[in-house]
């Protein structure tokens, strides 16, 4: 869950703390718990740039990690291509 190999993307949905903290530049350990937290009590991200609702994540900072991470539907979910 939410592991990463070479040129593949996190999933902010399934990565954990501790990954959120480890690979993705200007995260650290304080704003990734508050990151699982959130998702925790309000459900999976719909698109990355949801995460910029976090102070501290801000157009810098989303500019150096947009590339880095994805949001992958939960199971059951369907999309309509918007």
């Amino acid at each position: 869950m939410g592991q990463t190999t070479a040129g593949a993307l996190l999933d902010i949905n399934s990565a954990t703390a501790a990954q959120l903290a480890g690979l993705l530049p200007g995260i650290g350990p304080v704003l990734s718990e508050r990151i699982v937290a959130f998702r925790q009590a309000n459900g999976p991200f719909v698109r990355i740039d949801q995460i910029m609702t976090f102070p501290g994540i801000g157009d810098t900072t989303f500019a150096n990690i947009g590339s880095l991470i994805t949001v992958e539907p939960a199971p059951g979910s369907t999309t309509n291509g918007e």
